[in-house]
């Protein structure tokens, strides 16, 4: 594409992650400012994003030699580089550095059979072939990294043609028509990738790359929102929307909602759990907005006691959930008596999240801007059936009306 921070597929990691549909097309998490880097990782991995989790593990596992997981992680999301790679040197050469940290997490006790089995197989990593399609594809991207336009196009329409299924194959013919000049028949191709997965952002970002370059601006930041909307916790599908701002001039605004800090539950053997509502000295003194956030807070504590095991009987210890940040930020807008308050007057702690309780927005505001870790688990379910509602959060509260 015209921006190489908004092409990062053309870089080894980005054809990889294109080309091996399973490491890719789950929605992923990536850097995300609520979230530290161990659950940036985490949640990137568990979703099965382990190319975006692989600089996050390396620094873990540097930053922190004695953790087992993190060099069982990092060993893992090693085998991304593997992919597409012919046998050779080079290949040997990578699988010899996942043995070394795969070893290294054994040594530190991890006893996993996942680990074990990796360890098993590892030498036959070291020999494997990359499919036809595999070879054809990297044939084709070579193509295009030389600018033979024409065989790079051929050689993607051919995957595709062959392949139904390929994302990769879609999403690369549709650049090159971009490259070439036919924006049109590029929106064809990034259109036929999405109706694939329409959960993996880079159709969405590619497209509105290619309206931007042809001036068509409007245009493009419905796909830019698209893109966000595919991947929210993924940094490379909020490069879209930032450039697109800073491009036409605009400074794209967050709703500030600063909620008091999560309560602390003791639990003690044959005794109900205890709750301290820790409630910082800024909230405590303002006597018109503290019952809204003592609320807020007694909410959380009945979710982290009880509430949670309740309502997610099949998981196996309490995580934070879009539900219980729902529930609790509802019942703090609903003890501020709403109807009454004249929203100019409002105190600035409450005043985003009034106007996100009447565009009833605010659980697209928790999972699009204010998630963690926990809360993002819930991000990929509440998308099947409120797609159009995410985007128009942007609308609404990111992008400024005038």
């Amino acid at each position: 594409m015209w921006n190489d921070l908004s092409n990062p597929a053309r870089s080894w990691a980005g054809l990889v992650a294109v080309i091996c549909l399973g490491t890719v097309l789950n929605a992923g998490a990536a850097e995300n400012p609520v979230m530290d880097e161990a659950a940036t990782a985490r949640v990137l991995f568990e979703n099965g994003n382990a190319v975006a989790a692989l600089p996050y593990y390396e620094r873990l596992a540097q930053n922190e030699p004695q953790n087992p997981l993190y060099a069982e992680r990092h060993a893992f999301a090693m085998l991304t580089l593997l992919n597409g790679m012919p046998a050779g040197e080079k290949r040997t050469a990578i699988v010899g550095q996942i043995r070394t940290e795969a070893l290294r997490a054994k040594a530190l006790g991890d006893n996993s059979n996942l680990l074990a089995t990796l360890l098993d197989s590892l030498d036959n990593m070291a020999a494997f072939e990359p499919s036809k399609e595999t070879q054809e594809l990297a044939a084709a991207e070579a193509a295009f990294q030389r600018g033979d336009y024409d065989k790079a196009l051929a050689g993607y329409e051919a995957v595709a043609a062959a392949n139904p299924l390929s994302y990769g194959a879609r999403l690369f013919a549709g650049d090159v028509h971009f490259i070439k000049g036919n924006v049109d028949a590029a929106a064809k191709w990034f259109q036929a990738a999405i109706d694939l997965n329409p959960n993996v952002e880079t159709a969405h970002r590619y497209w509105g790359d290619a309206l931007a370059k042809a001036k068509r601006e409007d245009e493009a930041l419905a796909h830019y929102i698209d893109a966000f909307v595919a991947e929210p916790y993924n940094r490379t599908a909020r490069t879209g929307l930032q450039q697109w701002a800073d491009r036409n001039g605009v400074k794209l605004r967050k709703p500030s909602v600063p909620v008091p800090p999560a309560p602390t539950v003791t639990v003690q053997e044959n005794a109900k759990p205890t709750v301290a509502i820790n409630l910082g000295p800024d909230t405590l003194k303002n006597p018109r907005t503290r019952v809204a956030w003592l609320v807020y807070a007694t909410m959380r504590g009945s979710w982290m006691a009880s509430e949670f095991a309740k309502q997610y009987p099949q998981e196996q210890k309490y995580r934070h959930s879009l539900m219980e940040e729902a529930d609790s930020l509802k019942i703090a807008l609903a003890s501020l008596k709403v109807d009454q308050l004249d929203l100019e007057g409002a105190d600035a702690d409450v005043r985003d999240l009034v106007m996100l309780g009447r565009a009833k927005m605010i659980d697209a505001y928790i999972l699009l801007q204010a998630a963690d870790e926990g809360i993002a688990q819930d991000y990929n379910a509440y998308r099947v059936t409120n797609r159009a509602k995410l985007a128009a959060y942007f609308r609404q509260f990111v992008i400024p009306s005038n």
